[in-house]
């Protein structure tokens, strides 16, 4: 299974993108911008290929376990990152709410200011979550992110 992560426009704060499974259309993406010199939490990582596995520990992995007890089975970790560690795709709507990681959306607007943020994240994560997490369990998870801008 292959998800596809078209990064389609950057602001001072935010990147847009377009996801997509197997070839579909899925939901937006919401990232931090590129920043030349890394900044924890507030970049993103660099275009590629890489693996997506499962995380069962950390905050996040608690959280969503308590949350969604009947669905969760872990957390999606972007794996093999160069620089980088515990990228997660995960629920957000706002570029404060990336930490780094891949926050998926329904729909993306401007927040009030020069920035986006993608709405119905919850919607979007599960359905996102539910159609990749038996892929990634058995380790047939890749994405790729391409900055099409």
């Amino acid at each position: 299974m292959k998800i596809l992560v078209k990064r389609q426009f950057q602001t001072k704060n935010t990147t847009i993108s377009t996801i997509f499974i197997d070839g579909e259309f899925q939901c937006f993406g919401l990232e931090n911008p590129h920043h030349n010199v890394k900044i924890p939490d507030n970049t993103r990582i660099s275009s590629g290929i890489y693996r997506v596995g499962i995380r069962l520990t950390g905050g996040k992995n608690d959280h969503y376990l308590k949350r969604y007890p009947n669905l969760h089975r872990g957390m999606l970790e972007i794996k093999n990152v160069p620089g980088f560690e515990y990228i997660l795709i995960h629920i957000g709507n706002y570029h404060r709410n990336t930490d780094g990681c891949l926050l998926v959306g329904e729909s993306i607007t401007r927040d009030g200011y020069e920035n986006y943020m993608v709405g119905n994240s919850r919607v979007a994560y599960l359905s996102f979550y539910e159609k990749t997490i038996a892929a990634a369990e058995k380790n047939y998870l890749q994405i790729e992110i391409r900055n099409e801008y």
